[in-house]
Protein backbone atom coordinates (compact mmCIF):
# COMPACT_ATOMS: atom_id res chain seq x y z
CA UNK A 1 0.00 0.00 0.00
CA UNK A 2 1.25 3.44 -0.90
CA UNK A 3 1.99 5.55 2.29
CA UNK A 4 0.97 8.79 0.03
CA UNK A 5 -2.43 6.96 -1.44
CA UNK A 6 -5.31 9.74 -1.19
CA UNK A 7 -2.95 12.37 -1.13
CA UNK A 8 -2.75 15.17 -3.71
CA UNK A 9 0.20 16.10 -4.89
CA UNK A 10 0.18 19.82 -3.44
CA UNK A 11 0.04 17.86 -0.02
CA UNK A 12 3.08 15.62 -1.06
CA UNK A 13 5.01 18.36 -1.96
CA UNK A 14 3.84 20.49 0.94
CA UNK A 15 4.66 17.55 3.18
CA UNK A 16 8.12 17.06 1.70
CA UNK A 17 8.70 20.62 2.25
CA UNK A 18 8.35 20.49 6.03
CA UNK A 19 9.97 16.91 6.55
CA UNK A 20 12.97 18.44 4.53
CA UNK A 21 13.20 21.48 6.74
CA UNK A 22 13.24 19.60 9.49
CA UNK A 23 15.91 17.74 8.38
CA UNK A 24 17.81 20.60 7.83
CA UNK A 25 16.89 22.10 11.02
CA UNK A 26 18.09 19.31 12.59
CA UNK A 27 21.09 17.78 11.00
CA UNK A 28 22.48 20.17 8.92
CA UNK A 29 22.67 20.69 5.15
CA UNK A 30 25.61 18.44 4.95
CA UNK A 31 24.23 15.46 7.06
CA UNK A 32 20.96 15.88 5.31
CA UNK A 33 22.35 15.39 1.64
CA UNK A 34 24.60 12.32 2.75
CA UNK A 35 21.43 10.50 4.15
CA UNK A 36 19.59 11.50 1.34
CA UNK A 37 22.59 9.77 -1.10
CA UNK A 38 22.48 6.61 1.10
CA UNK A 39 18.88 6.51 0.52
CA UNK A 40 19.53 6.34 -3.23
CA UNK A 41 18.67 9.96 -4.19
CA UNK A 42 21.29 11.18 -6.95
CA UNK A 43 21.76 14.93 -8.43
CA UNK A 44 18.97 15.47 -9.87
CA UNK A 45 16.79 14.95 -7.16
CA UNK A 46 18.97 16.80 -4.74
CA UNK A 47 19.16 19.87 -7.08
CA UNK A 48 14.87 19.97 -7.53
CA UNK A 49 15.58 20.19 -3.20
CA UNK A 50 17.41 23.27 -3.66
CA UNK A 51 21.33 21.33 -3.05
CA UNK A 52 24.17 22.75 -4.94
CA UNK A 53 25.38 19.57 -6.74
CA UNK A 54 27.30 21.56 -10.02
CA UNK A 55 30.55 22.15 -7.46
CA UNK A 56 33.74 20.22 -6.80
CA UNK A 57 32.84 19.29 -3.43
CA UNK A 58 29.50 17.57 -4.64
CA UNK A 59 30.78 15.66 -7.10
CA UNK A 60 33.41 14.02 -3.99
CA UNK A 61 30.38 13.91 -1.82
CA UNK A 62 28.77 12.10 -3.91
CA UNK A 63 31.33 8.99 -3.61
CA UNK A 64 31.28 9.10 0.11
CA UNK A 65 29.58 6.33 1.58
CA UNK A 66 27.48 6.96 4.96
Amino acid sequence: MDRMEGLSREQVDKLADLLLNMCLHFTGAQYTEKILRARGFGDTELAALGFDVSSEWAEMDSCVEV
